[in-house]
């Protein structure tokens, strides 16, 4: 071992310290520092220091031999031609490319300098540069000013916001690749860098967004087009180079037949299959092949760093949309800085044709896509503008080289050059279409990709460092041409059309002939009028549209998620197509519906707060000095208080269900758009199965209930509420008369077949046994006793005449006005609370006349005692069309009518002036109210929320100004009411 010179033995140690040798003092002689031979007479430094001989061996001095022609020797470090070099007197070294020499002066005599007839080409900045003949790269010379500047027209400047800035870069990777990588591609020369070379210059003109104005694409399409032979027969695939662009037309491309195999939900693997397999073959930026990869999570392709990694991509993302029919969508953020360093690689994506175990192309279709004229081909806003969509072949995900500037900025803990720009893919999202003809067969997937531009500098500071964390939005869908289901859509509309206007023309005359008699003075058109013509034509849409809807929801929702094989995809949700998509059109009509309904509940809670109420006491003194008891008029108005707001269905039993179903048992998740019923693992969720999923669960759990109160509980445990109240008003002997509208309205006959109801306990019980035993006479009307069908009808709907309503508007009123009045005092302050102080008795005293007035004048026409006809009634049953289509009868100058009000299946009619008669508008209110949050928010426990704090607010509006109404028309104080 020897690791210094010695002067004892005048020797100087190997290279390798393994021992000592002397110097040949011929050629070889100690160097000045005594520390090692050098070569005498060097100053060319072509001389090399020899320690070994030919065989290999030691030899038996150091000595030295001349360098080999265009090589030298390294005496002290110094950099060329992008190589750098150490000093090493053993070994003789050559520039970096071998048309190039070293210089020959003192002054260049550490240089590498292309020879003769050759141009230098490549950035130093990246390592060696190289030489290409003047005459192959003159012509790209000329043009490489514009060659090397990179344009960027998608520039985010606002978080979340439009990107529509834009910035340049000379970039210097561009430097380093165009001229050397467009002159070897141009005159290829079957090496393996040629191939490279064409393989670079395809990536910067990707990199270049494949702008047809760019002087990268447009050399790459002259080298295209100049070679003869070509690739599998595509002129737009040239020999020996990569495949950018389709030179076919856009339909062509999208409704190639070429995948061979056959699809199923479940197949065998050998004749079908049910999973579908894409690869990618990935090169570096300087063209080199990387190899072929499944895509597996390749397009979750950014994450954010710990401990926020759960909100990224990366690869334990889903991968389930390989599985046929299974549409997939994600969203997740990507940050920006963790992808600022890290390889620029480039993709050509295929799906694998198992049938024939082949790789079929992939077209992409980038959205950035820009035309020499400015246009983008790739956004389209109508069907026909697919006719010039552009498709290529070659993507990125990211690109963090070509905006490194031609005087970088070098990162401080990693030595990279840190780009000015990072573009990077904002949406992607890959659509895979069923041939319509053959439901198993795929036509050509297509890759949809839109980017970004992010200035790096800006994600890069505190202040606006959320811009560098964008949210990337990757989709696959499964769909199907939806012509088909288009035209099924548009014949449903159109029948609905015809039959919400034949129902709307329907109750339209109906509510004229309801609201027109003769000798009664009209407004005409007032605004109130055509609001509800409006409203009704709005409810008449409501009525017909929903269930139309719900159908065609329901049928998608069932033959998707219930086919054995491949039989029907849901519509693009996309607009894609030129045309807005099926789901939003739905949308749109759920919109319309809900606010439709809305404007109907208002009217409807309206109306209702506003209905004429009068009690008909027909209680007689027991004697001269003895007067009628008030108590049973209050309990009879506390009864029809309570009637208001109540329900057959409970919407808090039906919100607590649901919670339970759609959450807890995750049933929600079945609206994902995936071909199976039992899939119920979290995931985005379809517009139309999520809705009809939704209403399905709320019309079951509702008309459950439904059919429970109505069949079974006020069947056989108590009574139905309708009747209920008609018996508790008949032992009172209070009858009730309620107008709804002008001259329609309903009579509930109540005068108990005995003499006094003010009774005992045990009196009372013995007028209901001897009414039971047949003792007494029947509940209904003295003047239908020749009217064997109608003795024991008690509810009747009433049509009064103009001159009946005048007379009745005349004695109401005062009563009405003084009530008011009153009500005005007690705002004021006048009246406490104090119910037995004078001034209630004296407002008593005030209305208690009007109010007999108005109980004799309903006693003289229940009676039929008056003597015009146009105040006296008659009893006219409805026939068969008439009780369907709910038709006035004909009333001109004749008698007041009073038609049976039979109870159906929803109860007796006069019901209809609370809730109770209105279950179907109001279920439809609190349905649509949760299917338009939902639509909202997509949020089931937010949707549950709002159709309850939706639906209490009702309840409370109906039952507040109902009351107050309530008190106002019956005369009986807001205060004695519970």
């Amino acid at each position: 071992e020897c690791s210094e010179y010695s002067p004892a033995t005048d020797t100087a140690p190997l290279e390798d310290d393994s021992q000592c040798l002397a110097c040949d003092n011929s050629t070889a002689v100690l160097n000045s520092g005594a520390t090692d031979c050098a070569c005498a007479d060097n100053d060319a430094f072509d001389k090399v220091l020899l320690e070994y001989d030919q065989g290999g061996n030691v030899a038996a001095n150091k000595t030295c031999a001349t360098c080999a022609a265009g090589t030298r020797v390294v005496l002290s470090a110094f950099s060329t031609a992008g190589v750098a070099y150490e000093a090493d007197p053993y070994a003789c070294v050559s520039c970096p490319d071998p048309n190039m020499s070293w210089g020959t002066s003192s002054l260049t005599i550490d240089t590498c300098s292309c020879d003769t007839g050759y141009t230098a080409v490549g950035s130093s900045l990246f390592g060696a540069t190289g030489c290409e003949l003047e005459d192959h790269t003159s012509e790209f010379t000329v043009n490489e000013a514009n060659a090397v500047t990179v344009s960027y027209k998608n520039v985010l400047k606002v978080v979340e916001g439009p990107a529509t800035s834009t910035a340049s870069v000379e970039s210097l990777y561009f430097q380093d690749l165009y001229v050397k990588s467009a002159a070897r591609c141009k005159y290829f020369a079957e090496e393996p860098e040629d191939y490279r070379a064409c393989q670079a210059l395809a990536n910067l003109c990707v990199l270049q967004q494949y702008a047809e104005d760019s002087q990268v694409c447009e050399d790459f399409d002259d080298i295209r087009d100049a070679r003869v032979a070509t690739n599998n027969g595509r002129a737009e695939w040239g020999a020996k180079m990569p495949w950018l662009v389709y030179d076919e037309d856009a339909e062509d491309v999208r409704d190639d037949r070429g995948i061979l195999m056959d699809i199923a939900f479940t197949g065998d693997g050998i004749t079908s299959f049910d999973t579908l397999e894409f690869k990618v073959a990935k090169y570096t930026a300087n063209g080199t092949w990387l190899g072929t990869e499944d895509v597996s999570t390749l397009f979750h392709y950014c994450t954010l760093p710990a401990p926020q990694t759960d909100s990224g991509g990366g690869t334990s993302s889903s991968t389930r949309w390989q599985q046929v029919g299974h549409s997939y969508e994600d969203k997740y953020r990507c940050d920006l800085k963790t992808l600022l360093y890290d390889e620029q690689v480039f993709m050509d994506l295929y799906i694998v044709d198992k049938s024939t175990d082949t790789l079929f192309p992939v077209p992409v279709r980038n959205k950035n896509y820009v035309r020499a004229n400015g246009q983008l081909p790739n956004l389209n806003e109508d069907i026909e503008d697919e006719i010039d969509d552009v498709y290529t072949r070659r993507f990125f995900l990211y690109d963090v080289i070509s905006g490194v500037a031609s005087d970088p900025i070098v990162d401080e803990d990693t030595g990279a050059y840190q780009p000015t720009v990072v573009r990077f893919a904002k949406n992607i999202k890959l659509k895979i279409r069923i041939q319509e003809d053959a439901t198993t067969k795929i036509y050509p997937p297509v890759l949809y990709i839109q980017y970004q531009d992010v200035i790096v500098s800006e994600i890069l500071s505190e202040t606006n460092h959320m811009l560098g964390k964008p949210v990337v939005h990757f989709a696959v869908e499964y769909s199907m041409n939806s012509n088909a289901l288009y035209e099924t859509f548009i014949g449903f509309v159109s029948a609905g059309a015809v039959i919400a206007a034949f129902l709307f023309g329907l109750r339209l005359s109906n509510m004229y002939n309801n609201n027109r008699r003769h000798s009664y003075e009209m407004s005409g058109m007032s605004f109130e009028f055509l609001m509800r013509v409006l409203v009704l034509a709005m409810h008449s849409f409501n009525v017909t549209f929903f269930p139309l809807m719900f159908c065609l929801c329901a049928y998608l929702f069932t033959f998707f998620k219930m086919q054995a094989e491949v039989y029907l995809m849901l519509p693009s949700e996309s607009a894609e197509e030129g045309r807005e998509p099926i789901s939003t059109v739905f949308i749109i009509f759920f919109h319309l519906m809900f606010f439709f309904q809305l404007a109907r509940i208002i009217v409807l809670v309206y109306d209702q707060c506003h209905v004429e109420v009068f009690f008909v006491d027909w209680e007689k003194p027991k004697n001269a000095n003895h007067e009628v008891s008030a108590w049973r008029q209050i309990l009879i108005a506390n009864e029809w208080n309570a009637l208001q707001t109540k329900r057959r269905t409970s919407v808090t039993a039906t919100l607590i269900w649901l919670c339970f179903v759609l959450i807890g048992a995750g049933i929600e998740n079945v609206a994902t758009p995936q071909p199976s019923l039992t899939d119920t693992r979290p995931g985005v969720t379809n517009p139309l199965l999520r809705f009809a999923s939704a209403m399905f669960w709320w019309a079951l759990l509702s008309v459950a209930q439904w059919l429970w109160n109505t069949l079974i509980y006020d069947r056989y445990f108590t009574e139905p509420p309708g009747q209920h109240f008609v018996d508790l008003c008949t032992i009172a002997k209070i009858s009730v008369v309620v107008f709804d509208s002008k001259f329609h309205g309903y009579y509930l006959h109540c005068n108990a077949p005995y003499d006094h109801a003010d009774v005992t306990m045990k009196e009372l019980s013995e007028h209901l046994a001897n009414e039971e035993k047949g003792f007494t006479t029947n509940r209904g009307l003295a003047d239908a006793s020749n009217k064997p069908q109608l003795q024991d009808v008690q509810v009747f709907e009433l049509y009064v005449t103009g001159l009946w309503r005048k007379k009745w508007e005349r004695i109401y009123a005062s009563s009405t006005v003084q009530r008011e009045n009153f009500g005005m005092d007690r705002r004021r302050g006048v009246r406490g609370l104090d119910i037995f102080k004078s001034e209630t008795m004296k407002l008593t005293d005030s209305t208690v006349k009007a109010s007999k007035d108005l109980t004799e004048y309903l006693k003289y026409f229940i009676q039929n005692t008056f003597n015009r006809v146009e105040l006296k009634h008659e009893l006219k049953d409805q026939t068969i069309p008439e009780k369907i289509l709910h038709r006035p009868p004909e009333m001109g100058n004749d008698r007041n009518k009073l038609v049976p009000d039979h109870a159906l299946l929803g109860g007796p009619r006069f019901l209809n002036v609370v809730f109770l008669g209105n279950e179907a508008d109001l279920l439809l209110f609190n349905m649509l109210s949760f299917a338009i949050c939902d639509v909202w928010f997509q949020n089931t426990a937010a949707s549950i929320l709002f159709t309850y704090v939706l639906n209490s607010a009702l309840e409370w509006v109906r039952r507040t100004f109902g009351q107050a109404n309530l008190a106002r028309k019956t005369l009986v104080d807001e205060r004695f009411l519970i």
